[in-house]
């Protein structure tokens, strides 16, 4: 027997209308759990949050509360002018593997050498293993001339473009301890961190900018700095070329930092950050192991 529909004692309008409601029923129920679907397939569960928390800092964390990458150091550059002497070639070997090891300022920078002397590469490598490093050679043309050279030749070129800060060293010139450097380089407010070669008194008139160290934001530069000179001195032409960050007083001046003695244009102090003294070779091993310290938070 065939079964029996109990549509057969409904009337036909009721039953029409019932067969649309049906239609209009299945329909919502179709849309409803493709959005349900949809919304599971879109939502990362707290759980696979919390996994990727562990990740690496160098993985991007795809969620509003994390993003954590590399992006968010700033693009340092150390400038190194050298003409590879055998003085700069014992600081290079001695002190500025330790340096870097305990720095994360000069593990994270990228480095640019000016070089007007043989380039030492083998030594370059072995003291930058990590490092993105840059070679720019020129003919030397003499102690104050070769100073003012390599900052002409990278304004030229356009070498410090895409970085937030530029640090100028010579390889004799040791950074000890990043600390407050780092702090000051993350300061909004800072352009520039300087040296006043004239005396112990950083404030000192009128100021003499060191450029065997200096530490600028490239970005707040007028067109055309350090592409033409006035003086023959490094460190007066250094000055007039800062002049526009001098009189914003948008600078610091390093932090126990000064010349050993008044017009002496080689940062030396006992407890400051950086040091230019040639004795310190001797010493720069041990004391480095002991005394650099680094703060990034």
């Amino acid at each position: 027997m065939w079964p029996i529909s109990a549509s057969c004692f409904l009337p036909r309008a009721f039953r029409r209308r019932l067969s649309i409601f049906i239609v209009v029923l299945g329909g919502f129920c179709s849309y409803f759990f493709a959005f349900r679907i949809i919304q599971a397939a879109t939502t990362i569960p707290s759980a696979w949050t919390e996994e990727l928390s562990t990740l690496s800092p160098n993985v991007t964390m795809m969620t509003q509360e994390k993003m954590v990458t590399n992006a968010s150091l700033p693009r340092i550059l150390l400038f190194i002018t050298t003409h590879f002497s055998n003085l700069h070639i014992d600081f290079f070997r001695e002190c500025w593997p330790s340096s870097i090891a305990k720095s994360i300022l000069l593990q994270t920078a990228d480095v640019a050498v000016f070089s007007t002397g043989p380039t030492n590469f083998s030594l370059l490598q072995a003291t930058f293993p990590t490092q993105n490093v840059s070679v720019y050679e020129r003919s030397n043309p003499g102690y104050q001339s070769g100073a003012m050279l390599a900052l002409q030749e990278a304004a030229r070129n356009k070498w410090f473009d895409g970085y937030d800060w530029v640090i100028r060293l010579n390889p004799d010139v040791i950074i000890r301890n990043d600390t407050w450097i780092w702090a000051t380089m993350r300061d909004t407010n800072i352009d520039a961190i300087f040296v006043n070669c004239r005396g112990i008194n950083q404030e000192t008139l009128p100021f003499k900018i060191h450029t065997d160290f200096f530490a600028i934001r490239p970005a707040r530069l007028p067109n055309g700095t350090f592409l033409n000179y006035i003086f023959r001195n490094a460190e007066e032409q250094m000055t007039l070329d800062m002049q526009s960050i001098l009189q914003s007083e948008r600078y610091r001046w390093l932090a126990d930092g000064g010349p050993k003695r008044p017009g002496y244009c080689r940062v030396h102090r006992e407890n400051s950050p950086v040091i230019h003294y040639h004795e310190y070779l001797t010493e720069c091993k041990n004391n480095l192991a002991d005394t650099i310290t680094t703060s990034y938070r």
